[in-house]
């Protein structure tokens, strides 16, 4: 499955050729945020072929209003009921604070509803564990994560912290894969500038929503050693990366 995202309106999924079977538009797509109601609603551009990749493209527009934007997006499939859920965050001009919002599915994507929201978590990924799906991101200083707790509730856990940060060391990532690997579940985390890399893990069969379930890696920091000089007196940094 390839799967690549805007970070802003209009947010583009792209799904290769055998993956999940979206269809064509997000209903209704714009929901309030803090009471699920719908409050306007736009048609999606539908699938669009991408005719030098072989992707499939599945646009979702939303309201610009005010330049409040939607970004960090992420899809799943839960694989107790089949359900596809589709998940982003506010930012722009928001006063929504730390709140993700979720959509599903239940015809393939052909059409989507509004699901729930999370309060507490920001930046966020989905993923499957052990049948279920969890959201790893987080919030103003901290790791944390969360875990749905059946499709029917549409209840997700409090955003447990896993690492806790403070004024001097704040957690940063992205809605970027997580990796399942040798027996191991593997999260990738910066702390803010300069955006030192972090890696997080815990062993396969361990509750994930127990801190001591987690452990770090020591802190990578960039090398401006290794840019090319001939990329000219940028300064880099590690930004929203992954395990692989």
């Amino acid at each position: 499955k390839h799967t690549t995202f805007t970070s802003c309106l209009p947010v583009l999924l792209l799904l290769g050729a055998g993956a999940l079977a979206i269809a064509a538009r997000f209903e209704p797509l714009w929901t309030d945020p803090t009471t699920g109601a719908v409050t306007g609603r736009r048609v999606g551009l539908g699938a669009l072929p991408d005719s030098t990749l072989g992707l499939t493209e599945i646009v979702w527009l939303g309201p610009e209003k005010n330049h409040l934007y939607v970004g960090s997006p992420s899809i799943v499939r839960d694989p107790a009921s089949n359900t596809l859920l589709a998940s982003h965050d506010y930012f722009g001009a928001s006063t929504l604070g730390e709140t993700i919002s979720v959509f599903s599915s239940g015809d393939e994507g052909s059409t989507w509803q509004f699901f729930s929201n999370v309060s507490g978590i920001y930046w966020a990924e989905m993923f499957v564990y052990d049948s279920a799906v969890y959201m790893s991101g987080v919030n103003s200083m901290s790791i944390v994560l969360s875990k749905l707790e059946s499709i029917s509730s549409k209840k997700w856990s409090v955003p447990q912290v896993l690492f806790q940060g403070n004024d001097t060391v704040r957690f940063h990532c992205a809605p970027t894969p997580i990796l399942f690997a040798q027996g191991k579940v593997y999260r990738a985390f910066e702390t803010h500038s300069p955006y030192p890399a972090v890696m997080t893990w815990a062993n396969m069969g361990s509750d994930l929503l127990q801190p001591s379930s987690w452990h770090m890696s020591t802190v990578l920091s960039f090398n401006q050693s290794w840019v090319p000089k001939d990329w000219g007196s940028t300064t880099f940094e590690w930004q929203e990366g992954n395990a692989v």
